[in-house]
């Protein structure tokens, strides 16, 4: 199917697109990248937040940590979580606000298939320039823990199932 872009105000050119294909159309060059928030790459429940504290991998700076976990869905989900101890509403709404515009505009350089929980480093005066150079890079680190862990705990489950009496 193709249509005209959605980014008609930058870009003329009609080109093949996916339905789902939210993110860079084919065809599509850097300047017609979209940078929107979608639902769906939103974290939400409980559980998918317990799940990221109890099994994600952190990595920190000055400025924010940041827990990753795979998902199931292929693409990267964000979820923000800002303590009370970091200020009063207004405080906690600006700093939701940067770490979200920082996703938004960093989407494409993220790794995939990762849910990211996010919050502000105990004490930390950010901004939203930051902000945004922080999380790209804290979200690479956590994702090359996963691998690390997976790769370990692979190789740990392979020796173990090697040495078991009865194989």
């Amino acid at each position: 199917m193709t249509v005209a872009h959605m980014d008609s105000d930058r870009c003329s050119h009609s080109h093949p697109i996916s339905i789902d294909d939210g993110f860079l159309c084919q065809g599509a060059t850097m300047e017609t990248r979209r940078f929107r928030l979608r639902k769906r790459q939103r974290l939400r429940g409980k559980r998918l937040f317990a799940r990221a504290f109890r099994e994600g991998a952190h990595a920190a700076d000055a400025v924010l940590v940041v827990l990753a976990v795979p998902n199931e869905v292929g693409w990267t989900r964000l979820g923000v979580s800002i303590p009370r101890r970091v200020g009063n509403a207004v405080t906690r709404n600006r700093w939701k606000r940067w770490i979200r515009e920082a996703f938004r505009l960093t989407q494409h350089d993220l790794p995939s298939g990762l849910d990211l929980v996010v919050r502000p480093r105990k004490g930390a005066q950010g901004d939203a320039r930051r902000v945004r150079r922080s999380l790209p890079k804290l979200a690479r680190i956590a994702a090359r823990r996963l691998e690390r862990s997976s790769l370990h705990s692979r190789s740990s489950d392979e020796c173990s199932r090697r040495s078991s009496p009865g194989s």
